[in-house]
């Protein structure tokens, strides 16, 4: 999608968002937050050992801020920088979060950042966007930005759940969605240097099974959750 269209989306984005979770009965905020959770429990641990220095994160395609009050929530320490390709989207977010929260607008592959900025960078839904040529490019820029021992997590919709696919089909602002499997996202991972990597599949229950959601930690491995994500680490002996 191009950066004038998602500048198109950028006020209406939380109700399209929400008219196209509906099926799974939680508002989108549900969704947003389990993701955050997850970084505070599968990176963090790590990345968190030095509490001198704040939490460096940056929030990659960051869009219009929705998951700010949960960044500020669960990380009430970090330093949190949102970037995102659409100008107007980051103002939408300032407007409505403020804060002490670096807004930053982007180019396409090309991040304005030093290298060894971050301890965390998360992409949310992002690399789907991307055209397929250009995520080695940033990709290979994520890992650039990243500290020595830093950490990436991606979210991505799973391609093999097919209530994935008909939520992805009936969002406008997914019109050009390319759904990526988790194989070719590993291999992404590899190819632009990260030394561990990891996949963990989620989102298996919609709210009327919420009852059975506690199974969801042994059913990471298992390829059929909405959603899935790869988490990679900058080994400590590059920069």
């Amino acid at each position: 999608m191009s950066n004038s269209n998602f500048d198109r989306y950028s006020e209406s984005y939380s109700m399209h968002m929400a008219k196209s979770l509906r099926i799974g009965g939680e508002e989108s905020d549900y969704y947003i937050r389990y993701k955050i959770l997850d970084v505070k429990r599968y990176a963090a641990p790590s990345l968190e050992s030095d509490t001198t220095q704040p939490l460096q994160i940056l929030d990659f395609g960051a869009g219009t801020g929705s998951a700010i009050p949960h960044w500020c929530s669960i990380f009430a320490n970090a330093k949190l920088t949102c970037c995102d390709v659409s100008r107007q989207s980051l103002e939408y977010a300032r407007s409505r979060h403020g804060g002490d929260i670096t807004y930053t607008h982007t180019g396409e592959t090309n991040l304005p950042f030093q290298t060894s900025s971050f301890d965390l960078v998360y992409a949310a839904c992002v690399f789907h966007h991307i055209s397929e040529s250009q995520h080695p490019l940033v990709m290979q820029e994520l890992w650039r930005v990243l500290k020595p021992g830093g950490a990436l997590m991606v979210y991505e919709h799973n391609p093999l759940n097919p209530l994935t696919q008909y939520v992805v089909r009936s969002c406008p602002f997914d019109e050009d969605a390319v759904l990526i499997w988790p194989s070719v996202m590993m291999n992404l991972l590899k190819s632009s240097g990260f030394s561990e990597r990891t996949t963990c599949y989620r989102i298996f229950f919609p709210k009327l099974l919420r009852r059975l959601r506690w199974l969801e930690d042994w059913l990471g491995w298992l390829p059929l959750g909405a959603q899935y994500f790869s988490l990679g680490w900058k080994s400590t002996g590059t920069g």
